[in-house]
């Protein structure tokens, strides 16, 4: 109870001060619509922190290149003095999802201010209002500051939220409250009264803060009447990597020619490359016909060498993050190690990789190695590259119907 008075506060305190400088101060809608923008950002940017740190796997169920690297893989930087650890797997979304709202969150802001800013004249926010204004935007930046660190930092929330989750509690309000924000300058430009656009903006944006207060509810709520709203469900958890290996102990690494073919070769087989690279060379085809010039033709020639290069780079970088700096430490079973990232990526009992299989990639070919591929854990693991066939034998008795040893 006490959690949720001092969560409500936050959201009265930080509504308070642009309703009371409509109020009492004259402030423009285009002025409340500002606070309300940078607001939002500031939301945006707490949430990418909070991302950063969520302890849970990612709930990505895509495999893209470069940003699919590293969603499984465990580990991070440790802040000095502190528990808290930056998520490598987290990363990549963060970077994905940061750009990606915050120009959703620009252009919510070019259409309501736009808007609301067509129907006055002169500054938003005048000279006598502007120390308010400043007092708003501290405000909100502080109280967004005391709930990341009280109650998710301190309580321990991190430990219970993936990042998509955590990105979660700045994405919604840049969708839901930019909606009405963006309908209340649309409302103002086109004519309406400005009470109409002000009900828009700072209903919509009250309802979602208390909403977001009484979240426990809507969980509790979902649990107790299984309707699946989504409220009450939560991100898988790690599942336990016991590292301890009975000796002997082989060390085995995947062979670097091999993984710089391989990555080559996945990064050219993405066929938005191939077509970018076909329209080019049609596009150049014409020039030099109609112009009767090759310089145009050579031009065009090399930007399409650069996409292919680039694309062949993004891939030997999406190879050398998965597999460059694993190590597999094969005992009884095969515990697969990060030596980047200083963590266990899990652990394969010896008597799956008896079933194992061999997929001899065109890199494998060339090279005289093999990849081994195991279900594990409800996924694909590819052990590539790896010299001889035998490389990934346990060492020790394998029997059918042994229960296995800790995954």
């Amino acid at each position: 109870m006490s959690d949720r008075r001092t969560q409500l506060l936050i959201a009265v305190s930080v509504n308070a001060v642009p309703i009371a400088g409509v109020l009492w101060f004259d402030w423009s809608l285009a002025a409340l619509l500002l606070v309300y923008w940078v607001e939002l950002g500031i939301d945006l940017a707490f949430a990418a922190l909070r991302g950063l740190f969520a302890q849970r796997p990612s709930e990505a169920t895509n495999d893209p290149l470069v940003l699919g690297a590293v969603q499984h893989k465990r580990g991070g930087v440790r802040i000095p003095g502190t528990r808290l650890s930056i998520q490598i797997a987290n990363v990549p979304v963060v970077l994905f999802a940061l750009p990606a709202f915050g120009g959703v969150w620009a252009f919510v802001g070019a259409a309501a201010i736009g808007g609301a800013g067509q129907a006055i004249s002169g500054s938003p926010i005048d000279e006598a209002a502007a120390m308010t204004f400043l007092l708003g935007i501290c405000g909100v930046f502080v109280g967004r500051g005391y709930e990341t660190v009280s109650e998710y930092f301190l309580a321990g929330e991190y430990e219970n939220a993936s990042v998509q989750r955590a990105l979660q509690s700045g994405i919604w309000p840049v969708v839901v409250v930019g909606t009405a924000m963006a309908f209340g300058g649309v409302a103002a430009a086109s004519g309406l009264p400005p009470s109409v656009a002000l009900a828009a903006a700072v209903g919509g944006k009250s309802l979602f803060d208390v909403a977001d207060v009484y979240r426990d509810r809507l969980v509790a709520f979902d649990e107790r009447d299984r309707i699946d709203l989504g409220f009450a469900s939560e991100p898988d958890e790690w599942p336990t990597v016991e590292t301890d290996l009975q000796p002997p102990v082989d060390r085995v690494r995947p062979a670097r020619m091999p993984l710089l073919i391989d990555g080559v070769v996945r990064g050219l087989s993405v066929t938005a490359v191939w077509f970018i690279a076909g329209l080019g060379v049609l596009l150049g085809g014409v020039f030099v016909v109609t112009s009767g010039s090759v310089d145009g033709g050579v031009l065009v020639a090399q930007v399409v060498l650069l996409v292919l290069a680039v694309a062949a780079s993004v891939g030997v970088l999406d190879r050398a993050l998965r597999y460059l700096t694993m190590e597999y430490r094969v005992g009884r079973d095969v515990v697969g190690y990060d030596r980047l990232f200083g963590a266990p990526q899990w652990r394969v009992p010896g008597r799956k990789l008896a079933q194992d299989e061999v997929d001899r990639t065109l890199a494998d070919r060339l090279c005289g190695t093999e990849t081994v591929v195991v279900e594990h854990d409800g996924r694909e693991l590819r052990l590539p590259h790896l010299d001889g066939e035998s490389a990934l034998e346990p060492n020790g008795p394998v029997t059918e119907g042994v229960p296995d040893e800790a995954t």
